[in-house]
């Protein structure tokens, strides 16, 4: 058996690639991850020939050493989400199109009635415009509910909306999402529990909106599931800052204001009344001013708490604001994809074209997590530091090569392929010129 623990273990893959030098830690490792099953073939020198690795399992379970299992090893990627299908509630969706078609039909209306008044000609040609204007809103705001819908896939977003002559699909790439925000209409929320979903993503100019859809807390929610599924880190970890506005700034903004608004209605109304009598007239101006300042000193006291409201946090993986008083606000960015977000879309789309895949992966802390492992270290490696060390299970390795390792295993592939990155020829090749080592 002292001979089976050499260091030097050779292994072939399913892809027919004899991949090593490996240790037999590396080895009982590979064979718990999968990457090695019973049938799999080893060698090492000690051996006159390829062997199926079941003939030293005892050997290999052995190698799994307790402080390993009590660490997960880098895994790879979580699943996809399953994909979900929504659409506006009706009457929230309609009913604002239809009060924008009222008011447009009854100004036309009155427009063209004005127009056939003064040419002394019948009225009643508005009135029929303002039914005709109305009926047409109505059939279109029916037709584009019937096209608004919103697709949720696993890599995924498709927004597909149209009108009377028109049909539009549009489609979102998750991983290029740089920005999701939540918006809860005070009213509209209150009394059916709708709300607004936006999301943006590199590459388009326009967001995409998900309207006056049910439950948006939820959908929202699911949004940052779907995006960790596709590789994004969201976990918020460590909070970095915490800032809101200062109530100096919030008073002086909201004095300002009514300072503003006092100077006009004052300038204002004297400037009307200055040379005038005070008539039942000029007391209506002064009442219907009153009434517009007073309208004006509400929005400011809205104004004041919507601005104490505002909360902004910055985590090590993303940034999360909230605002609001009336009308909510919940957003976040996360801003590893923000940098690169066109690079990345750039890389997919010549990948595609090249019949190659291109897999997403988080990139914190690789450099500090065990490719054997899965421990992670408590500290930073500082960049003068060139070896990794493990202090669960031992490992020592060159960091680079210890992060590719964590890079492949998270992205689903073999992390004993990392050994191979940079021989100047096909590590196949490499490992059958060797002397001594037999072909399979």
């Amino acid at each position: 058996m002292a001979t089976q623990e050499n260091d030097d273990w050779y292994y072939v893959s399913e892809a027919n690639e004899q991949l090593g030098p490996v240790s037999i830690r590396e080895l009982g490792s590979l064979a718990a991850r999968g990457a090695i099953t019973p049938k799999t073939f080893i060698w090492n020198p000690a051996q006159p020939e390829w062997i199926p690795a079941e003939k030293i399992r005892d050997l290999l379970n052995v190698a799994k050493t307790p402080e390993a299992e009590n660490h997960p090893s880098p895994v790879s990627r979580p699943a996809l989400l399953p994909a979900q299908e929504l659409k506006p509630r009706k009457a929230s969706f309609i009913f604002p199109r239809l009060v924008a078609t009222c008011l447009g039909a009854a100004l036309i209306g009155a427009m063209v009635s004005g127009v056939l008044y003064g040419l002394d000609q019948p009225v009643w040609f508005g009135i029929l415009a303002f039914i005709a204007i109305l009926l047409l809103g109505i059939f279109s705001a029916q037709v584009a509910y019937r096209k608004e819908r919103y697709q949720l896939q696993g890599t995924r977003l498709v927004c597909h909306r149209g009108g009377l002559f028109s049909d539009e699909a549009t489609e979102f790439e998750i991983r290029n999402i740089t920005h999701v925000k939540l918006k809860l209409p005070w009213l509209r929320y209150k009394l059916f529990g709708v709300g607004h979903v936006i999301v943006e993503t590199a590459g388009t100019s326009k967001p995409m909106t998900m309207r006056a859809i049910r439950d948006p807390e939820a959908i929202y929610a699911g949004m940052r599931e779907r995006m960790k599924s596709n590789g994004y880190d969201l976990s918020q970890r460590k909070l970095l800052h915490e800032e809101k506005p200062a109530l100096i700034g919030v008073f002086g903004e909201c004095v300002g204001h009514l300072v503003g608004a006092a100077v006009f209605f004052f300038a204002f109304i004297g400037g009307i009344l200055s040379d005038a009598e005070i008539t039942v007239e000029g007391g209506a101006v002064m009442s219907a001013f009153g009434v517009l300042f007073l309208a004006f000193l509400i929005f400011v006291i809205l104004r004041f708490f919507d601005l104490m409201r505002r909360t902004y946090r910055v985590y090590n993986d993303i940034v999360v604001y909230e605002e609001g008083f009336l009308t909510r606000h919940n957003a976040f960015i996360p801003y590893e994809n923000i940098a690169d977000s066109n690079t990345k879309r750039t890389l997919i789309e010549y990948a595609e074209r090249a019949g190659r895949t291109v897999v997403m992966v988080p990139p914190a802390y690789t450099t500090m997590t065990c490719s054997d492992c899965g421990a992670r270290a408590k500290q930073r490696l500082e960049l003068s530091e060139r070896e990794f060390v493990c202090h669960a299970c031992g490992l020592v390795s060159d960091r680079d090569r210890n992060a590719a390792r964590v890079i492949l295993a998270r992205a689903g592939l073999n992390p004993a392929a990392a050994d191979a990155v940079r021989h100047p020829a096909p590590f196949e090749d490499r490992v059958r010129a060797e002397v001594g080592i037999p072909r399979l």
